[in-house]
């Protein structure tokens, strides 16, 4: 039993150690083997306890032998006699695991054949861990914008145990390429190195093809011809833009998981030498499950086997190929349409992605050919979702579902328990610096998330004492409200009414204000119940609204620091001394009919908006002098 566990061990690469025929030296290696914890593995106790017995007994085994010849000698591989050195590349499988076939299995007893087969793997030294952290964009402005700000919190919080890259889906004669290269490849401050650009042409689509997301699995799938994966310990990180990374990404530390195909509900670590083959990492999103059930897709629309495009044949010519590329098609997806759980149980996930370079090369073309398929079905903004579950379900992938990402601060992430305890500080007042972030494996489950991902329309609604002309004749409450928002995706709309006839505005433009901050003291507010027009929306819970309140912190500090820092480098010295006010509230279409305007005079605009109030005031002003 114990050659057995250490075998397994040996096998796995968690015992690095190199063992001669000289027992002397064996029986130093089981002593380094209690003290020495192995770099890729978990090293626990009750291993090395178990190891270094195993290797004691071992050396005592190797002793014997040369006081009792008449014991048998395995012939063992070369690799035993190698020493430090260890077996050659080619002695090993791609997973890092030694090719056992290759030991003589003429051992006379399986005493022998276990020593031979621990003595052959205990030497190996497994490659090291290799990870590309990538993200996808266009050059659009909106995602430009957002390419500044995460870059920007990359470099802050770094340096990182990874190489970033960031695919740019630009056309060559596009005006813009030129700024999105030279702002990404050149860091912050001008120190270190930036992140490196791979070009690819706009990927997205034309007219009904057109698809904001088309970019990443076409894009990735170009990048992996270019870059093709190098080893089995060859990993990519998938991120996006919306992104703000809290802390160094080190591969050396473990990540925290929760749930998934082959972690159970509770919490645990994984370093990324422990994953099984075929099983990625990933954020695990709730609503998945719910959602492919009402989208209810044709499993022979997916497959190619009926016309889906309301076209006849008419399908685009590299689906059409690539489809003829998928065989088994139905059998390999049957499960996720005939088992209710399946897609809950491992793969309702979502950004980020850990995966090997070869797993997402196996599912590449699929991905590409299934993000198509899915769009003549279903149009929503989450058809590349399940276009990636579809393609890692067709090649055989699984998931275990990271706890590293925050994105909702009412769903069920774990990676909010450090910020439930309090742990994650109060980026309201004084958002963490760079020293603070820095960590080690046992500091790593106590600190804040690794990433927060603001994909969603967030607010918090907050009690703000009456002010003093209010009066309970007035009809005001004893205690008022404010709303902090932020949604990306209506800072266009905030930002169009800025615009002249002759100019629009984006967040690039070195005139163009910067978020509005939070009031310092937010994490220390009470919620309120806010106006949605017709009806009274009760408070949420002070959990929910503490969750709410430090993402919001967070995202716009960080947001302003981007884009103050890209403004500083493009706008000029006369720009950055004149400063930007902070006073952009991105606040939903469905909720502005209730919320205050922005103070766009500070931004000494040609036409500044009428003060009604005023007005109102003096008009009674006047009549009142007339009796």
């Amino acid at each position: 039993i114990t050659y057995s566990r250490v075998s397994r061990l040996a096998d796995q690469g968690s015992l690095k150690m190199s063992l001669r025929s000289d027992w002397r030296l064996a029986s130093r290696c089981a002593l380094r083997t209690l003290f020495c914890r192995s770099s890729g593995g978990s090293g626990s106790l009750v291993a090395r306890l178990i190891g270094a017995a195993a290797l004691v007994a071992t050396a005592w085994l190797a002793a014997l032998r040369s006081l009792l010849p008449l014991l048998p000698t395995p012939a063992l591989h070369p690799a035993a006699s190698r020493g430090l050195g260890g077996p050659s590349s080619g002695d090993f499988d791609s997973a890092g695991r030694s090719d056992l076939a290759v030991l003589d299995r003429t051992a006379s007893t399986d005493a022998d054949w276990e020593i031979a087969k621990l003595t052959a793997a205990a030497a190996y030294e497994p490659p090291p861990l290799e990870v590309d952290a990538l993200f996808v964009t266009d050059c659009s402005d909106y995602q430009e914008w957002l390419a500044q700000i995460f870059l920007t919190q990359w470099h802050r919080v770094g340096p990182h145990g990874v190489r970033l890259t960031r695919l740019l889906a630009c056309d060559s004669g596009d005006p813009r390429l030129e700024r999105a290269r030279r702002f990404t490849e050149a860091p912050p401050g001008g120190d270190g190195r930036g992140a490196e650009v791979y070009v690819l042409p706009e990927l997205n689509g034309k007219d009904k093809d057109r698809y904001l997301c088309n970019n990443r699995p076409r894009g990735l799938r170009r990048w992996l011809r270019a870059q093709p994966p190098r080893s089995e310990h060859h990993w990519v990180a998938l991120l996006d833009p919306d992104m703000l990374v809290l802390r160094p990404l080190e591969p050396s530390l473990p990540f925290h998981m929760a749930g998934g195909s082959v972690v159970g509900e509770q919490a645990a670590s994984w370093f990324l030498s422990e994953v099984p083959p075929r099983v990625a990492l990933a954020h695990h999103f709730t609503f998945v499950p719910h959602l492919w059930k009402n989208v209810n897709l044709s499993l022979a629309g997916l497959c190619g086997e009926e016309d889906t495009t309301g076209q006849g044949s008419a399908t685009s010519s590299s689906s059409a190929a690539a489809a003829r590329q998928l065989p088994a098609c139905r059998e390999r997806l049957r499960g996720l349409f005939e088992d209710p759980n399946l897609v809950a149980n491992e793969f309702s996930v979502g950004v980020p992605h850990v995966i090997r370079a070869v797993d997402l090369e196996r599912m590449a073309d699929s991905w590409e050919v299934f993000t198509d398929r899915v769009r003549a079905q279903y149009r929503g903004w989450t058809a590349e979702m399940f276009s990636w579950i579809l393609a890692a379900r067709y090649s055989g992938l699984r998931f275990a579902y990271l706890a590293e990402a925050v994105s909702d601060p009412s769903a069920k992430e774990l990676a909010w328990e450090p910020i439930d305890a309090g742990l994650g500080g109060d980026p309201c007042r004084t958002p963490p610096s760079p020293a603070q972030l820095t960590l080690t494996a046992s500091t790593a489950r106590h600190s804040v998330p690794l990433l927060v991902h603001f994909c969603e329309v967030y607010n918090a609604t907050y009690e703000v004492p009456r002010s003093p002309s209010s009066s309970p004749s007035s009809g005001v409450s004893a205690a008022e409200s404010a709303t902090t928002w932020l949604d990306k995706r209506a800072v266009a709309k905030t930002l169009k009414a800025l615009a002249t006839k002759d100019k629009s505005m984006s967040m690039l433009d070195c005139d163009a204000p910067l978020f509005e901050l939070p009031p310092p003291d937010l994490l220390d507010r009470k919620p309120a119940a806010r106006d949605r027009g017709r009806r009274l929306e009760p408070p949420v819970s002070v959990g929910t609204f503490r969750r709410s309140a430090w993402l919001l912190c967070t995202t716009l500090h960080a947001a302003n620091a981007g884009l103050r820092d890209f403004r500083s480098r493009s706008c000029g010295e006369a720009a950055k001394a004149r400063g930007w006010p902070e006073i952009l509230r991105a606040v939903p279409a469905n909720a502005r009919f209730s919320e205050p305007s922005p103070d766009f005079a500070a931004l000494h605009l040609k036409n500044p908006p009428v003060d009604w109030a005023s007005r109102l005031n003096a008009t009674r002003a006047r009549l009142g002098s007339r009796h």
